[in-house]
Parts: structure tokens; C-alpha cells; sequence
């Protein structure tokens, strides 16, 4: 394997029971900024950054149940200095989107 890419973090994403209340802890607490919020699907999205230079580092979305059967799903992601070099670490096959 060749030299491997560097990455730096890019945004984090959850699910909350209360999109409301967490939104106002990260902005009056935390100091984010809310930068954007929509739905997808049957989830809202709330979008908050505090680097004028990324539109989200944060992502709230509602609809985590309040039961203990839920497995939370969480995401990170990372940036990487280009498209090229993300297609560098793995070669699309004839099979890939």
C-alpha cells in the first residue's frame, strides 16, 4: 500500500430525543453558530459551526426514541485535501455507484 492520506475532522452528526433543547445548549452554551436546518425525510436537521469557513461542524438530527432499543448510530467524517486523493486511497470497481 502506498502513502496513506491525511485527515483532518470534517463534522460529527447525532440523533437527539429533543432537537430544540440541544440546539440551544451547543449555540447559548458551547458558542455554535446555527447555520442551516431543513428536514430529510421524516428527520430535521439542524446544522452548527463555529468556523466561519465550514457551513456545519455539527449536525442535531431529531428523532432518537426515548426507548432503551434503540441502537444510536452516530457518524464522523473527514476532509481530505482532494476528490483525487479520496480516489487514490480506494480505486472504484466496475460494480461501484
Amino acid at each position: 500500500m502506498g502513502k496513506r492520506p491525511v485527515l483532518t475532522f470534517s463534522h460529527v452528526g447525532i440523533w437527539v430525543t429533543d432537537v430544540e433543547t440541544m440546539r440551544r445548549f451547543y449555540t447559548d452554551v458551547l458558542g455554535f453558530v446555527e447555520t442551516d436546518r431543513g428536514p430529510i425525510g421524516d428527520t430535521e436537521l439542524v446544522f452548527l459551526s463555529q468556523s466561519t469557513g465550514d457551513h456545519h461542524q455539527l449536525v442535531l438530527a431529531k428523532g432518537r426514541p426515548h426507548d432503551a432499543g434503540f441502537t444510536t448510530v452516530n457518524q464522523l467524517s473527514y476532509k481530505l485535501d482532494s476528490l483525487e486523493t479520496l480516489r487514490r486511497c480506494r480505486p472504484r470497481s466496475s460494480t461501484s455507484p
